[in-house]
């Protein structure tokens, strides 16, 4: 399957970071997530952050558009989750945001 420009699909690390953002996930949806896989993604960099669009399968057919950002401050690197959209399918395109 072709992706969209800009899209690609999820790798370990995309994974890994998701599963450090579930539980602020689970708090924004009060939604108890047994199921939280990316399947495809959207990176933007810059010298002091990295903005994360992930879409994430929450158990078939329903799909999540995550957003999170990480910063280092000071050597500390902080995950913050932006914004989360619910009820998406497999086939939805990630709608790309303007990193700030």
């Amino acid at each position: 399957m072709d992706l969209p420009a800009g899209e690609h699909y999820a790798t370990k690390e995309i994974q890994e970071l998701c599963d450090q953002v579930k539980t602020k996930v689970e708090e924004i949806t009060s939604r108890n997530l047994v199921e939280f896989k990316a399947l495809i993604y959207r990176e933007f960099k810059s010298l002091h952050f990295a903005t994360y669009q992930v879409k994430v399968c929450v158990g078939e057919p329903e799909y999540f558009h995550v957003l999170f950002q990480r910063t280092v401050d000071q050597g500390e690197v902080k995950t913050t989750v932006e914004q989360v959209e619910q009820h998406h399918t497999k086939d939805d395109i990630i709608v790309p945001v303007n990193s700030q």
